[in-house]
């Protein structure tokens, strides 16, 4: 076959098969004893490419695969890829939707007989896909940190946090590592009558962000004093944890608080 019919053929594959979703255009395109030595486990023929581009399609209907370029002869195709799509319907390769989107890449060699693709074989980026699909983002992140601790659920707080952690609090101080920040928590809810701490503006930029947040409170010992705070927090993420975080906040109103802590 001719170069220009080889590429014309994966260019069907990506644009009508993977991006547009119609499945029945590979028996078209691929030959009745097609395999795929690099992913030995799937069915022959053109099943295989239907099983992956509807179970790709049906757990992120937003998928797309993008050809960044082609190079072929007269027997083969090689094309490197770019995919994207939200995790947002089916299960994935076991994982369940989180909402989560991924990029990755990926490099596919076709060997077209008689028109039709005879052997194919990928190398895919899964594992930059799935530590997308896994890794919570920061704004889920700083999300779940204001809702538990809205909650008052401040174990599951502390989860938010990496394990060498560093977090420098307005009254609290420098606090290093996670083992010690978590029995600080453990006693929040003694500490308060109420405690809830409402964003008022998020700013994330790559791994880091920035809240201002509005604290409405009561100490437990001094509850006919409310709490009214104004605070920024600034956080910095890694591998889908709080690695670094600041606390600013006027102290004066939280002397109800301060004043339990010395016993007053």
């Amino acid at each position: 076959m001719s170069v220009e019919y080889n590429k014309a053929l994966m260019r069907r594959m990506i644009d009508e098969v993977w991006n547009q979703g119609n499945l029945e255009v590979a028996d078209e395109l691929f030959a009745p004893n097609h395999t795929s030595p690099s992913a030995p486990m799937l069915p022959p023929g053109p099943e295989s490419v239907k099983m992956l581009a509807g179970m790709f399609r049906a757990a992120m209907p937003d998928y797309q695969m993008h050809i960044d370029f082609l190079v072929a002869d007269e027997d083969k195709v090689v094309g490197r890829f770019t995919q994207s799509g939200t995790h947002s319907g089916g299960d994935l390769m076991g994982m369940k939707p989180t909402g989560r989107k991924a990029t990755w890449t990926e490099i596919g060699t076709l060997l077209i007989k008689d028109g039709k693709v005879v052997t194919s074989w990928y190398e895919v980026d899964m594992m930059a896909m799935i530590q997308q699909l896994t890794t919570a983002s920061p704004k889920e992140i700083i999300d779940d940190y204001y809702k538990y601790a809205n909650a008052g659920k401040w174990d599951k707080w502390c989860d938010l946090f990496a394990d060498n952690m560093v977090m420098d609090e307005q009254l609290a101080g420098n606090i290093v590592g996670l083992d010690k920040l978590r029995p600080m928590m453990a006693g929040m809810g003694q500490a308060y009558k109420k405690f809830q701490n409402v964003p008022k503006n998020i700013i994330i930029n790559g791994n880091e962000g920035a809240v201002v947040s509005h604290i409405s409170a009561l100490a437990a010992k001094h509850p006919n004093t409310p709490i009214e705070a104004e605070v920024m927090n600034y956080f910095r993420f890694e591998n889908g944890k709080i690695a670094y975080m600041a606390n600013f906040h006027d102290s004066k109103p939280f002397k109800p608080f301060l004043d339990q802590l010395a016993g007053k």
